[in-house]
């Protein structure tokens, strides 16, 4: 009987034995539940909203996770940025395996996109309608290394490896209203290269749609009928204003009109909404 009792439990414990190294070989490798944040459930086409992933204790995961679009399979955004190019509504999870865990999806959300139609701006909680929008490059005039006068973008250089080109945007409202928003704004130009606070290369113009965010370096504000205010900016680089979609305007050309332009502005004192002609054109500095 003991010698029954002691096979017995020696065989217990080899499958005791066998069964904790199965674990250890083979553990459980699944996470909790990712939570997707938006900053808008309702965009328009070729303007993004912004999401977040995380997961249930709150730890952002955004930039290890993919957001699909169950409808097609296809990963649709990059670092959270969903920039939706055709009207409908888009159905959206995020995954996720990190350092070889795989978190459970998450609950769907749904964004609907829509064609954007506005032509307005506000100032101080009234809305304008727009009746012309221009975009300006500043250039300036200089002289190349044989003593030539040549005309090249202007380059504002922030600091080291920053340095970016100015742009003017100008929104006027039409009669009676005479209100108008102008925007000085510099857009990062990663292609400029310089040396020891020299620009050794300009490189190639950066436009505004390009970009996630701008620099805001000056905004004057004309209500109708009102007093104008003139708010020096220079802020960090903001998406308070953003071009969501414009052509690529020829080098040199005046006047240029951009059909279909779409861009926007948000901030406390003036919002835009924007979709149609934007006449671009050049101010040269001397």
């Amino acid at each position: 009987m003991n010698k029954l009792l002691i096979i017995l439990f020696t065989i217990s414990l080899a499958l005791t034995s066998c069964s904790s190294d199965d674990n250890t070989n083979t553990p459980t490798r699944t996470r909790g539940k990712l939570v997707i944040e938006t900053t808008s459930l309702t965009t328009y086409v070729n303007k993004p909203v912004y999401l977040t992933i995380k997961d249930e204790r709150g730890e952002v995961l955004t930039d290890r996770s993919k957001i699909i679009n169950i409808n097609n399979s296809e990963e649709v955004t990059s670092y959270g940025r969903f920039k939706p190019t055709h009207i409908g509504q888009y159905q959206l999870i995020a995954k996720a395996t990190i350092n070889g865990f795989a978190y459970k999806d998450s609950d769907p959300i749904f964004i609907k996109v829509l064609e954007p139609t506005e032509k307005v701006f506000r100032i101080d909680g009234k809305y304008y309608p727009v009746s012309k929008a221009t975009l300006s490059i500043k250039r300036v005039k200089v002289k190349d290394n044989n003593g030539n006068e040549i005309t090249r973008d202007k380059i504002i250089v922030l600091g080291q490896d920053y340095n970016c080109n100015e742009y003017v945007l100008d929104i006027a409202g039409g009669t009676p209203y005479l209100s108008s928003v102008t925007i000085t704004f510099l857009v990062y130009n990663e292609s400029v290269k310089a040396t020891n606070g020299q620009i050794t290369d300009y490189g190639k113009r950066a436009l505004p749609n390009n970009v996630e965010a701008t620099i805001l370096k000056q905004l004057i504000i004309k209500p109708a009928g009102g007093t104008t205010t003139i708010q020096e900016v220079i802020s960090s680089p903001t998406r308070e204003l953003q071009f969501y979609s414009l052509t690529a305007p020829k080098e040199g050309l005046e006047n240029q009109v951009l059909s279909k332009s779409y861009f926007g502005l948000e901030t406390k004192s003036a919002s835009i909404d924007y979709i149609g002609d934007l006449t671009f054109s050049e101010i040269i500095e001397k």
